[in-house]
This record gives C-alpha cells, sequence and structure tokens, in this order.
C-alpha cells in the first residue's frame, strides 16, 4: 500500500495479516502481547524479520529508498530525517537504512 503524508514523507507499505501469519506459525499469535520483546519471542521472529529484510534489500535494488522499518504497526513511527542515518541503541523494530549505497540491516533488539 502506498501512503502519502502532506507535507511528510512517502511510505510504501508492505505487510502480512498476523492471523495469516499464524496458519503458519502458531507463535504469530503471541508476538501481539509481547511487545517487551522477551527472548522467547525474538527466538523464532527474528528468521521472519530477516526474511522481510532481504525482501527490503532486494526492493532497494532496484528503488533506493531512505528507510525501510521491520516489525508491527510501523509505518509513519519515525522518519528518515529524524534518525540522521544512526537508529537508536534499543530497536523494537528493525531498520535498513542506506549508507554511501549500501543498505545496512539493524536489527530489532527490544
Amino acid at each position: 500500500m502506498a501512503v502519502r503524508e502532506d507535507g511528510g514523507s512517502d511510505w510504501l507499505d508492505f505487510y502480512l495479516p498476523v492471523g495469516a501469519l499464524e496458519r503458519i506459525d502458531e507463535r504469530f499469535g503471541s508476538y501481539l502481547f509481547d511487545q517487551a520483546g522477551g527472548e522467547a519471542v525474538f527466538g523464532w521472529r527474528r528468521t521472519y524479520d530477516d526474511w522481510l529484510a532481504d525482501i527490503g534489500t532486494s526492493v532497494y535494488q532496484e528503488v533506493p529508498f531512505r528507510l525501510g522499518l521491520i516489525g508491527f504497526e510501523t509505518s509513519g513511527s519515525v522518519d528518515a530525517r529524524e534518525l540522521n542515518g544512526t537508529p537508536p541503541e534499543e530497536r523494537w523494530m528493525g531498520y535498513l537504512l542506506p549508507a554511501d549505497g549500501v543498505l545496512r540491516y539493524l536489527a530489532a533488539n527490544r
């Protein structure tokens, strides 16, 4: 889905419904309720986040972007200008950030 903010950024949202994801992995149901990011969640969530980061990297090769976010309902939660190329130390979402034409992936850690 494309989102254009008045006077703000343009976003391309790629998302999968949690209910559909639960059909392939029942642990997705707990994802919504454990936003604290306990080890139990990261043990399995990282696999899916990494998969989405691979998709984002492929998109970047065709259409470079300034920021990619990976996680639950991340759209519009932060802007590339706010980050200025540096994500927070504690991250509840993953970040795809370009630097000198190379896309870096910084995984969620909370």
